[in-house]
């Protein structure tokens, strides 16, 4: 029991090691040395735990592609109507870009600069989006059948979701450091998302 509790440890050790030094370095230019080192453990132990860097990539990354998939899933709830529920969606993934900026600029940087990359990336993404897509579907057609929402593509409420919340971060801290305090930052960061639902549900709503 004393050695399952201590190679659990480990692999946990070398995989935040791992988040630092890729989301640092990116894919191509991060060492597995570099990542050993920073977990404090030999080389040769990495390698026994992982194999290679690749592997090591993909572990690290499938469970943060699962936090992000997380962030995008519906959830339902009795008490609340559909556009209630896309309401909260849109604020809890606002909340989480705001958080994981930095792992979601890496993503977007590893699937444009590398090839190889994006064809793991994906590989990653693409069970996640289809599990969220298929939750999401029969909400929206019962709702559309209804007349309650405009008949907008599931995949295309997802992206505009997406790239408007993750737009405002990518832009915003350049704008805090030529204009604005902490608190002033703050403040339009908050009338930001809620702007950002609204921007939503007006697409949505009929």
């Amino acid at each position: 029991m004393e050695t399952t509790k201590r190679e659990v440890t480990t692999k946990d050790i070398i995989m935040e090691a791992a988040e630092a030094e890729f989301l640092e370095k990116g894919f191509s230019n991060a060492k597995t040395t570099a990542i050993a080192q920073r977990a404090g453990v030999t080389h040769a132990m990495l390698h026994y735990y992982f194999g290679t860097k690749l592997n090591l990539f993909q572990t690290v990354f499938s469970n943060k592609i699962q936090l992000i998939a997380d962030r995008l899933i519906l959830r339902k709830r009795p008490d609340l109507t559909f556009l209630e529920t896309i309401e909260n969606l849109v604020r809890s993934h606002f909340d989480f870009v705001s958080q994981n900026i930095i792992l979601i600029v890496f993503v977007y940087n590893e699937m444009i600069a590398s090839p190889e990359n994006r064809d793991v990336l994906l590989k990653i993404l693409y069970p996640k989006l289809m599990s969220i897509l298929e939750r999401i579907e029969p909400l929206m057609k019962e709702e559309i059948a209804k007349g309650a929402i405009h008949p907008i593509p599931p995949l295309d409420l997802l992206l505009n979701i997406a790239s408007l919340n993750a737009a405002t971060f990518l832009i915003f801290p350049v704008v805090k450091e030529v204009y604005l305090s902490d608190e002033a930052y703050d403040k339009l960061l908050e009338e930001r998302k809620e702007s950002n639902v609204q921007f939503i549900i007006r697409a949505l709503k009929k």
